[in-house]
């Protein structure tokens, strides 16, 4: 039985890509009774974190919040950039704030978070780590080749390819290829709040209680019950969706666009840590390295 580690203050959050298993990341941990991982928010975290940079560079003055209130002895002064808070308590504001949207508060014991697609940056999970030191990070890869079809073959898929094709490619395995460098770094830099984990690994009982155990979640709050429920809809979208009909010859084309880009985008943008870490995930991505 894995012992419990962590406690409500220490929410756990799931990065990943647009169809690359957040979803089935997040349902496998609602499966535990502490547990509850929210749905994505459209990259909040980027926003919230462009505006700390912003207040954070403004000449805010430094005064005595009781004596500004009282403003007896201030009417002499123009303090127009005078704010009630410094940048260190508007980050614990901004903290507060996503807890008390994403946390139950009448539930002390309940583990809060949400999954998010769009905070591949280092800069943005770097600002989710300066919110909540210590939260678990779970960073979740697929095979790009695999979630490239995924995106093309989805319901809402086609529209993301119906300008340029290529473009759409090169610029998805490039995306992919910055967010992996960004999982790297974090992983290195928190190795034991932070892991990465290959959605083709995530298939069975055992990795899924090894997911488990990671987070610090006892197995007795497990639902063996939702557990196999979730695995057995592993296959597909969120929703259940089969997607669109796609001829054999649209998938050829895209297979062919990919194999096309991987490998100069790999050699374009990837560090030699990232090339070497995605060849050892996925050995037949590329043909010739």
């Amino acid at each position: 039985m894995v012992k419990s580690n962590i406690n409500s203050s220490q929410p756990i959050f799931v990065l990943g890509f647009h169809r690359g298993g957040t979803t089935f990341v997040q349902r496998l941990l609602n499966c535990h009774e502490k547990v509850t991982i929210w749905g994505e928010n459209e990259g909040i975290i980027s926003d919230l974190r462009v505006m700390f940079e912003r207040y954070a560079k403004s000449p805010a003055a430094k005064v005595d919040v009781e004596q500004y209130r009282d403003f007896s002895g201030l009417t002499d002064k123009f303090l127009p950039w005078a704010t009630p808070f410094d940048a260190d308590q508007f980050t614990s504001h901004i903290a507060s704030m996503l807890e008390s949207l994403y946390r139950n508060p009448t539930d002390l014991s309940s583990f809060w978070g949400f999954k998010e697609i769009r905070h591949g940056a280092l800069e943005d999970i770097d600002f989710l780590c300066h919110l909540f030191p210590h939260c678990r990070l779970i960073m979740l890869v697929r095979n790009p080749k695999d979630m490239l079809l995924s995106q093309y073959f989805a319901r809402w898929g086609g529209k993301h390819f119906s300008g340029s094709p290529e473009k759409a490619v090169r610029q998805i395995i490039t995306n992919y290829v910055k967010s992996v460098e960004s999982f790297l770094e974090i992983a290195q830099q928190k190795p034991s709040l932070a892991k990465i984990l290959r959605y083709e690994t995530i298939q069975s009982d055992t990795v899924s209680h090894d997911l488990f155990g990671f987070l610090g979640l006892p197995e007795t709050g497990i639902s063996q019950k939702l557990l196999n429920e979730v695995i057995r809809a592993r296959v597909g979208s969120s929703f259940r969706d089969t997607g669109r009909l796609i001829e054999s010859n649209e998938s050829q084309l895209i297979c062919a666009l990919f194999d096309k880009q991987i490998e100069a985008v790999l050699h374009d943008v990837a560090s030699m840590r990232a090339l070497d870490t995605i060849q050892n995930w996925y050995p037949t991505l590329c043909r010739d390295f």
